[in-house]
């Protein structure tokens, strides 16, 4: 088993179409990992929020969706979590979704040959422990 190196506390790994390079969400870095995997190295980071997470493997048009959050820390006052969209044959970010109240949106997938998205998001009523959770607090 070959090592790869890639940003702070990566959490997911999705590769393009071709099979040539992985994207890595990292967490605490805010960014996304593109991997070379010919060569098994680092290439560029791409800006992503913070807690970059759970990324959707790229489909027919090439676009891989990771979900971050906007807020910059500490206990927010309203959810900042948005979705990012990378298209992988430029290996650059193309969209930011913003959704609102939501507190964590999980597992985004696409469908309608990548014209919706959908994500299970949480939107509970109180985000102060959410907040603490989420901050190890």
């Amino acid at each position: 088993m070959k090592q790869l190196a890639a940003g702070y506390e990566p959490n997911a790994a999705v590769a393009d179409l071709e099979g040539r390079f992985l994207y890595v969400a990292n967490r605490i870095g805010n960014d996304i990992s593109v991997i070379d995997l010919a060569r098994g190295v680092e290439t560029k980071h791409l800006l992503a929020g913070r807690g970059a997470a759970y990324l959707r493997s790229p489909r027919m048009g090439g676009a891989c969706i990771a979900r971050t959050s906007t807020a910059a820390g500490g206990v927010p006052d309203t959810a900042r979590i948005e979705v990012t969209v990378i298209d992988t044959r430029r290996q650059e970010v193309v969209e930011r979704e913003k959704l609102h109240d939501a507190a964590g949106v999980f597992h985004v997938v696409s469908a309608d040959g990548g014209r919706v998205a959908i994500a299970a998001e949480m939107r509970p009523k109180n985000l102060i422990p959410l907040a603490h959770v989420d901050t190890g607090g």
